[in-house]
């Protein structure tokens, strides 16, 4: 898995800052253990972002701008990737790209 290695590359560049993306949250972690300030890379636009932290926590709700919705199959597709988000936060490695 790569968050071993990860804290390997970490220890060895000491490195002032550490950027991250959604699909690598297990990487805060590692650079906070080692005291190295984050940043989260949002690359999606300010839509995206509201439409899914508003389903992220408030499931069931409608979304506050009916001009903006996602079709039947873009819903499951988003409900797809909010489970896939999800297994991502758990405590262990995460990479399940290297699965």
């Amino acid at each position: 898995m790569s968050k071993p290695n990860f804290s390997k590359i970490l220890q060895n560049l000491k490195p002032d800052l550490v950027i991250y993306d959604i699909l690598q949250q297990w990487a805060e972690r590692v650079a906070n253990e080692q005291n190295i300030p984050t940043v989260k890379l949002l690359t999606s636009g300010a839509t995206v972002f509201s439409y899914f932290t508003i389903s992220l926590n408030k499931p069931g709700d409608v979304f506050p701008f009916p001009e903006i919705y996602l079709r039947k199959s873009e819903q499951v597709k988003m409900n797809d990737t909010l489970k896939c988000a999800k297994e991502i936060e758990k405590p262990d490695d995460g990479d399940r790209q290297a699965d």
